[in-house]
């Protein structure tokens, strides 16, 4: 049974007067935060409340970039050139840091979002470009990967070009037996006891149940939970709570795969 896994969450979403997500509630009961960086989600002035949030309660704060799209979320694909995916995975990732940099904070890793997932998986020039924007950083981060899909050309990129890979499990969403999410348009209620069963039954088995009624059997260091469901806080709880009964213990998972390049 695996002794330590990380809790992740996507954080920072408000936007102006708009608030969204759980984060005061759900950060006490992360390792792990993924930043909304005002291209999907969030704005300056929450980036920075988020960041401080994280840094109080020891969380270590990623960098969670995506299209220009406040208005669908980032969770459509837009037709972008090679030079306007560099930039803009290097202008979110140099926003943030920054941020994190004048509140005496660090940037651990690195998560895309919505859209860029199949974008990514099926455009190499993309994927190049926007591993191109990580190298140029080189601070030995590490990124995360919704496993367990097994082909992804960004990340077979990103490994191959010596970055840290992070396998997550997403424990309050439903997996389809490819191996893929099901992912809701509109957040509801997530039972807290269903999650812990499954993450107990992942953590002995490295197994998780179906739509489709089959076991999908793999490893993961890295457990989310989305913080913008109507009972997030409850759900992150009853993830903790199991990992504790469970003797496992919750670090950033960074620290759980392996020292960064030289």
């Amino acid at each position: 049974m695996q002794h330590a896994m990380d809790v992740n969450s996507d954080v920072g979403e408000s936007f102006g007067n708009y608030a969204f997500g759980a984060d005061a509630e759900i950060m006490p009961h992360l390792s792990s935060a993924n930043v909304a960086c005002g291209f999907h989600a969030g704005d300056p002035v929450h980036m920075e409340r988020t960041v401080q949030l994280a840094k109080q309660h020891g969380v270590a704060v990623g960098v969670h970039w995506g299209l220009p799209d406040i208005a669908g979320f980032g969770r459509r694909e837009i037709n972008i050139s090679t030079d306007e995916a560099r930039c803009l995975t290097l202008y979110q990732i140099g926003a943030l840091r920054q941020i994190a940099d004048s509140v005496g904070a660090t940037i651990d890793h690195l998560v895309p979002h919505g859209a860029l997932y199949p974008m990514l998986a099926k455009n190499d020039a993309i994927a190049g470009a926007m591993i191109d924007a990580i190298n140029r950083v080189d601070a030995g981060w590490v990124l995360y990967w919704p496993t367990p899909l097994e082909r992804h050309r960004f990340y077979e990129i990103a490994r191959a070009e010596g970055i840290r890979i992070v396998h997550e499990l997403c424990i309050d969403l439903e997996y389809r037996c490819d191996g893929s999410l099901i992912v809701e348009r509109q957040k509801r209620r997530v039972d807290p006891g269903r999650v812990a069963d499954r993450l107990e039954r992942f953590i002995r088995d490295r197994k998780l149940r179906t739509v489709d009624d089959t076991d999908l059997e793999f490893d993961a260091q890295a457990i989310l939970v989305h913080g913008d469901g109507p009972n997030a806080a409850d759900v992150v709880r009853a993830v903790r709570q199991t990992l504790e009964r469970l003797q496992v213990s919750v670090r950033p998972a960074s620290t759980l795969v392996g020292a960064p390049r030289q």
